[in-house]
């Protein structure tokens, strides 16, 4: 598989934390069905980081906003059929945040995932827990251009690192099933205030890492684009816009409304 043949390139290593970000139409052949598509892209990743590496994937699901329950075991993830996939395997497992969940394979899962914090963002965070054991990123087909390209959602780890005001920490309380108990519990994400007008840009936080050779991006075929990255020089690099402008990570200032005029 091609994804194999950039490892060096990537500078994927044995022994690395991944955080995994995938759209599996990368490299599919239309013969083969998904399922085992991402078994062959799930065998390659663990070879090329070892038996001491570990795999991290988003297997977030937004709909504990609205009805308030979430099942470790069987909520599906609404972010992707390869986090779903991963999902079904054994030796996966799941953190226990309702909206910002994560599932993980290899070596340090159960660290990983396990025992977190109700907030989303903030220490014990799945993204702060990362952070600290020096994950990677990987981005396989998600295209720069997209709203949601690489970093991806650890920039709203970013932005509640530093402190910015455009968004505010809402409790989101609920009940979650884990190992067929239920708890009743509260859980808290930094959430956009309405009133502004908040709209995220990645791609200046992606270009800045890129400038800083903090950001390694190819394409295979040419088409499919792939990116892969220290999350702690991302993060860093993000402080550092955010330091230098509170908006830096914004596509415009959110208090400034837009004036209209009158014929």
């Amino acid at each position: 598989m091609q994804i194999f043949l950039l490892s060096n390139k990537l500078g994927l290593k044995k022994s690395d934390i991944i955080l995994l970000h995938i759209d599996t139409d990368v490299l599919n052949n239309k013969n083969i069905k998904n399922k085992e598509h991402c078994s062959n892209i799930l065998d390659t990743l663990l070879y090329g980081i070892g038996e001491n590496g570990t795999i991290v994937t988003p297997s977030f699901n937004y709909d504990f906003c609205k009805t308030g329950m979430f099942n470790v075991e069987t909520t599906p993830s609404q972010v992707g059929y390869f986090s779903n996939f991963l999902l079904s395997k054994k030796s996966s497992f799941r953190s226990c945040h309702p909206i910002f969940s994560f599932v993980a394979i290899g070596k340090y899962a159960k660290k990983i995932t396990s025992n977190i914090s109700n907030d989303s963002f903030g220490k014990e965070s799945v993204f702060d827990r990362l952070c600290n054991l020096n994950a990677k990123g990987l981005y396989l087909n998600v295209k720069i251009s997209n709203p949601d390209g690489p970093p991806c959602t650890i920039i709203h780890y970013i932005e509640q690192k530093y402190g910015i005001n455009y968004r505010f920490l809402k409790n989101f309380p609920g009940f979650i099933i884990n190992n067929k108990k239920k708890f009743y519990i509260n859980f808290t994400y930094n959430v956009r205030n309405l009133d502004l007008d908040v709209r995220t840009d990645n791609m200046k936080l992606y270009h800045e890492c890129v400038k800083n050779d903090f950001m390694k991006y190819y394409l295979l075929e040419d088409k499919y684009p792939i990116s892969f990255c220290d999350l702690n020089n991302v993060v860093s690099t993000g402080l550092k816009l955010l330091n230098k402008n509170k908006f830096g990570l914004l596509e415009k200032d959110p208090y400034k409304i837009k004036k209209i005029v009158f014929n």
